[in-house]
């Protein structure tokens, strides 16, 4: 009798902690693991509605050819720089397709960030550029070049400022040097350039051998400054929904966002190497069979720092006026 009673009053008060306990702490919505997953690949046509706009346009891949953005930006192309595996005359036109990141909100919109290795990059603007000929993509030949214009105010042009080279790896795009020597810039110079009846144009104009993912930047320095791995974690209320999330590191003070290195688990993902004491917006932006999600959390990087950020569904309008902020 005594020993159950006793059974009796330890099982209450063991419940009662527990109670306590689970009012105390953050609540996490149970799911499986199968509700949430992560995406790296910025082709991924899950997030399209998302993208920045598109630019296509013809030229006689033979003549010399220039095209001007909205924003002065430019592209110029010189007469048969293009391999192309027909004859001239069975390639009189080609088609270009290009997509541009040039600030902080084209980055996260289009899914790239500023990620180099374990290094943080400071974009001058992104462009991304295919070209086609009858259907089929077509390279440089070798050692031909063209032109990207990128207006840049002078006060605000970085002497490091370098050409970079996007390559797709299994967690997104990583930037290389495309000279691989960072003390040579020899493919990236200040210039001006005019524009019809708008006048002079400064800027930086940079000359790649590659097509596909260019970028104008340089690598920020935080010498200084020691890097820690920095997680998300996080809650959501998926119910019968399917989530691919995004996750981004965007920095308040420099036009560079990070995608993180890896997943942990299904509710966690991580970014390698981040500065501690940088002002950042940790976001995580999810998209299920219908519904958007979208949290956010505004802070200072801290050493092994683990965060977390609770989405909540929003409409495609939402998430986009979200991002037209940053």
């Amino acid at each position: 009798m005594k020993t159950n009673l006793k059974f009796g009053i330890a099982t209450i008060i063991l419940l009662s902690f527990l109670h306590w306990q689970c009012k105390d702490e953050d609540v996490f919505f149970p799911y499986g693991d199968d509700a949430i997953g992560f995406n790296f690949d910025w082709k991924n046509s899950t997030f399209d509605d998302l993208k920045t706009e598109e630019y296509t346009f013809e030229f006689d891949p033979h003549l010399y050819f220039e095209y001007t953005f909205p924003d002065f930006s430019r592209l110029t192309f010189d007469p048969s720089i293009f391999q192309l595996d027909i004859s001239p005359s069975e390639c009189s036109t080609v088609k270009a397709v290009v997509r541009r990141a040039l600030v902080k909100k084209d980055m996260v919109a289009n899914g790239v960030g500023t990620n180099s290795n374990n290094e943080i990059l400071e974009s001058s603007g992104m462009f991304y550029l295919e070209i086609f000929c009858n259907g089929k993509s077509v390279n440089l030949k070798p050692g031909a070049k063209y032109q990207i214009q990128i207006p840049v105010d002078q006060s605000n042009i970085n002497p490091q400022v370098d050409l970079f080279y996007g390559e797709e790896t299994r967690t997104g795009i990583n930037w290389v040097e495309a000279d691989k020597n960072p003390n040579n810039r020899l493919n990236v110079f200040f210039s001006e350039w005019e524009v019809d009846s708008f006048g002079l144009k400064t800027g930086i104009t940079c000359f790649p051998e590659r097509l596909k993912w260019v970028n104008c930047d340089y690598f920020l320095k935080f010498d200084s400054i020691d890097l820690t791995e920095a997680c998300l974690i996080v809650s959501t209320n998926p119910g019968n929904d399917t989530i691919t999330f995004n996750a981004y590191g965007v920095f308040k003070d420099y036009n560079a966002v990070l995608r993180p290195c890896c997943v942990k688990n299904s509710e966690k993902i991580c970014f390698s190497a981040l500065p501690i004491g940088q002002n950042v917006i940790y976001i995580l932006i999810g998209k299920g069979k219908v519904d958007y999600y979208l949290g956010y959390v505004e802070k200072k990087v801290e050493k092994d720092e683990m965060t977390q950020i609770h989405c909540q569904k929003k409409t495609l309008q939402e998430v986009k006026d979200f991002i037209s902020m940053l």
